[in-house]
């Protein structure tokens, strides 16, 4: 039976369609995170964290995730330049970048999709490329796409520009393309584990 840190690894991850990202790097505003209710707050919630994607391709850097193998799904940590080292959980209706220092990670499974070469599922190997679906084990559903305004300022007065999250329902499902970089890779701050 392989271990856990036999089946972690780590891949880029690109939608089939259009540019996947964090909304630092896909939107040139600070944009502010509409799912923060707080009206009583002097200083707006920025969402700079947000897992995002907008229809056209943009040059940004790709996705790098590092999947850790758990008895109960993956967890999902950064390896890009843009909040490395952070985990990917759900919070408020949608999926962004959260500290290591919060308690509940989120967890993940694989969701088979037939892919271009017409197999199913999700093999894992070094140099691979599969499409998949990833499920939030924290909702049962798939992530899935869906869109929101989002407030910015500009010129001293505030602005609204219509973006798109991920998110667990209420969308389609977001088919990902993921390209295995590393297989049977560590965690962040334990390579000698087994």
């Amino acid at each position: 039976m392989a271990t856990h840190r036999e089946k972690s690894f780590i891949a880029t991850i690109s939608s089939e369609f259009g540019t996947l990202g964090h909304f630092r790097q896909l939107h040139a505003e600070s944009l502010v995170d509409p799912f923060t209710r707080d009206t009583w707050a002097f200083t707006p919630s920025f969402a700079p964290h947000f897992l995002g994607h907008i229809s056209e391709d943009r040059p940004v850097q790709p996705l790098q995730w590092y999947f850790r193998s758990t008895d109960a799904g993956y967890v999902i940590y950064t390896r890009s330049e843009h909040f490395f080292g952070s985990y990917i959980g759900y919070g408020d209706g949608y999926f962004g970048a959260f500290s290591t220092k919060a308690e509940n990670r989120s967890r993940f499974r694989f969701e088979p999709v037939v892919g271009e070469e017409g197999r199913h599922g999700v093999v894992i190997g070094e140099g691979d490329e599969v499409i998949t679906r990833l499920v939030s084990l924290d909702t049962g559903k798939p992530l899935c796409l869906r869109e929101e305004h989002f407030k910015y300022r500009s010129l001293k007065s505030w602005q609204s520009k219509r973006c798109s999250y991920i998110a667990a329902d209420g969308g389609e499902p977001l088919h990902l393309r993921l390209k295995i970089v590393q297989t049977h890779a560590p965690y962040l701050d334990n390579p000698d584990e087994v």
